[in-house]
């Protein structure tokens, strides 16, 4: 499970989360996370996932190719980790 997070309320749900892999062997950003329509019903910029302790936030300017309705009850959502979180070390 992930916390999403709108900004206003908080809730764990079930995800498909599959992260981009640089060069080494850590995950890499950006990241795709598969929701329910019915646990996100309305994905919008600068909402918050929060993966394993890591915080990731949907960053497009524009909500086109980043919030893409993959059936009638999933949404395929590219996320980015959110720079204010990250370490100074990464």
């Amino acid at each position: 499970t992930v916390t999403y997070d709108t900004g206003t309320t908080q809730v764990e749900i079930p995800a498909i989360v599959t992260h981009g892999h640089g060069g080494g062997k850590a995950p890499a950003d950006p990241a795709t996370i598969q929701v329910k329509k019915a646990d996100v019903p309305d994905p919008q910029k600068g909402h918050k996932f929060t993966i394993d302790g890591k915080i990731y936030r949907i960053a497009a300017d524009s909500v086109e190719g980043t919030i893409i309705p993959l059936d009638a009850l999933t949404w395929e959502i590219k996320i980015k980790a959110d720079e204010r979180t990250k370490s100074w070390r990464t």
